[in-house]
């Protein structure tokens, strides 16, 4: 059976995907990727948000029409 280890929290799974038995046997032939996985992690996740910036952003934006591809008042059929 498999063993899954997140967060100090060992529990038993009773279906294991290929896919996750493989990046497990490769994790645990490699732990240096561990770094390298947190590194990739920092890039994208782990920043601070400017709240402001994000309102602004969202107040600025302008809202797609249900149907785009010529304009509702347009009365050339």
């Amino acid at each position: 059976m498999h063993l899954f280890d997140r967060h100090n929290a060992t529990k038993q799974r009773a279906y294991v995907s290929d896919f996750t038995r493989l990046m497990d046997e490769f994790m645990a032939a490699h732990p240096e990727e561990r770094r390298s996985q947190r590194e990739g992690w920092y890039i994208f996740w782990d920043r601070r948000v400017d709240l402001k910036a994000q309102r602004e952003h969202e107040e600025s934006e302008v809202p797609t029409p249900a149907y785009y591809y010529f304009e509702l008042t347009d009365t050339h059929h």
